[in-house]
């Protein structure tokens, strides 16, 4: 019961966070009409600062992993595939995007499913561990 909704509160902040920053991404393609059209999206609203929005979500996501594998008592593979995988992926993302570059918003947008494979894997291995 109760103690089982503790420990699922993380996965839902960490889904909310994953559903949030990648949506982040993808509205900086339409930055250039959004503008022209009046529109006044995340992206206009971010405007010059979209690379340290990203990075406090990104950040968000990551303690989102750790909370999680606390709660739950996860083991270091845990710890380096999932939390350490995903810290370097996002910093990737963050390090080399170009937000006026509409190509490269959505190269990155689409990475963003590698990242449930990071998970994934680092879940996995943990549990096969135990």
């Amino acid at each position: 019961g109760r103690s089982y909704m503790i420990r699922f509160m993380p996965v839902r902040y960490i889904y909310l966070k994953y559903l949030l920053r990648p949506s982040r991404l993808i509205v900086l393609q339409d930055l250039i009409d959004d503008i022209k059209a009046g529109n006044y999206s995340t992206a206009v609203f971010f405007g010059d600062h979209v690379k340290p929005i990203l990075s406090i979500f990104a950040a968000l996501f990551v303690s989102g992993f750790v909370i999680a594998g606390l709660l739950n008592g996860h083991g270091y593979l845990y710890y380096i595939i999932t939390v350490g995988g995903s810290a370097v992926h996002l910093l990737w993302q963050l390090i080399t995007l170009r937000p006026d570059v509409p190509a490269d918003c959505w190269k990155k947008f689409k990475s963003n499913g590698d990242l449930g494979y990071i998970a994934f894997a680092g879940i996995t291995a943990d549990y096969l561990l135990k």
